[in-house]
């Protein structure tokens, strides 16, 4: 039987290229010999792979594992045969298998977390429960588990009860709010569609800076920094520019300024638009009402007055949104 055979290029070129062929079932220690008296000067390494064996190709498929671990084996930074892993001559005189450079552990990994307890008194993130925090320590289970399953309906159904909501689409999405208001955007507006937003603060502003990043339209009302809009200004608007979606922060926490919904909801529905509402730094703290205000689409984080980790954002879609 054939033994393997390496080929590899100039020691001169960045990366040393490694054809390996080979055609036989067998000599596995003469190819993990090659591999392990074999070195480079280069510290990158692409290797190519070529098996050709004729035999059934379920004894194919156990060859080439084999041969793929034997290999791996012979190009890990380890001492293997004597030969030493710091890119240098060991004591034989012999050189390294690769070039590699191996950093140590760095000492912070060696020692316990420090976390210490502080009154978080922003907006968010605040301070966690001790029973979610006890939630947070739970073991993990898969995502194709029953009880996964079970956990999702009833993260579902407590999203509705926080909602005030019937919305079968209510859901909590992997991400910071910013995720929610992309997530709210994207699945209500298409590139070219106009967009109404209330801008009275930073939220706002932030919402008609990222649709315009998606080609949408935006159209801004606008007051100044402490004030919130009134039913006829967005009645006003609503009328001119026929938006598809309009979009109110419940709470600007930029200003503190909390912007009422009441009949807001009915406005839209009359010009046949969207109510879409930011509540990130609103929900749990101050009463709302979805399906009573007739919000059509709603987002939220869960680090503000839901008192969870960061890192989530629960979302709510009524069925004009869908």
């Amino acid at each position: 039987m054939d033994s393997p055979t390496l080929s590899r290029n100039q020691r001169t070129t960045k990366t040393t290229i490694i054809q390996l062929d080979y055609n036989t079932n067998s000599q596995y220690q003469k190819l993990r010999q090659l591999l392990t008296t074999y070195y480079y000067s280069s510290v990158e390494v692409s290797v190519s792979v070529s098996v050709a064996v004729a035999v059934h190709p379920s004894v194919l498929i156990i060859q080439r594992i084999i041969f793929l671990l034997l290999l791996i084996e012979g190009l890990k930074m380890q001492k293997v045969n004597g030969f030493s892993s710091n890119g240098h001559s060991n004591e034989h005189g012999n050189r390294t298998l690769l070039n590699s450079v191996h950093y140590p552990v760095p000492i912070y990994l060696k020692k316990p977390i420090n976390v210490p307890e502080k009154l978080l008194m922003g907006p968010g993130p605040s301070n966690v429960s001790p029973r979610v925090l006890e939630a947070t320590g739970l073991p993990v289970i898969g995502h194709m588990h029953k009880e996964f399953f079970q956990i999702l309906d009833e993260i579902k159904s407590g999203l509705q009860y926080v909602f005030q909501t019937q919305n079968p689409w209510t859901l909590c999405i992997s991400g910071p709010g910013h995720l929610g208001m992309e997530a709210v955007l994207v699945n209500l507006l298409e590139p070219g569609e106009k967009l109404l937003v209330g801008v009275h603060g930073l939220w706002g502003f932030r919402a008609g800076d990222t649709a315009s990043r998606l080609g949408i339209q935006v159209h801004q009302l606008n007051k100044p920094l402490g004030e919130s809009f009134n039913n006829a200004e967005i009645a006003e608007a609503l009328e001119r520019i026929r938006p598809k979606v309009l979009f109110l922060v419940h709470s600007e926490s930029s200003t503190g300024v909390m912007q009422n919904l009441e009949g807001i909801g009915e406005l839209c529905q009359t010009w046949n638009c969207l109510l879409v509402v930011d509540a990130v730094a609103s929900l749990g703290g101050v009463p709302f009402y979805m399906d009573k205000l007739k919000v059509d689409a709603m987002y939220t984080g869960s680090q503000k007055v839901i008192g969870a980790p960061p890192g989530l954002a629960p979302v709510s879609f009524g069925p004009r949104a869908v």
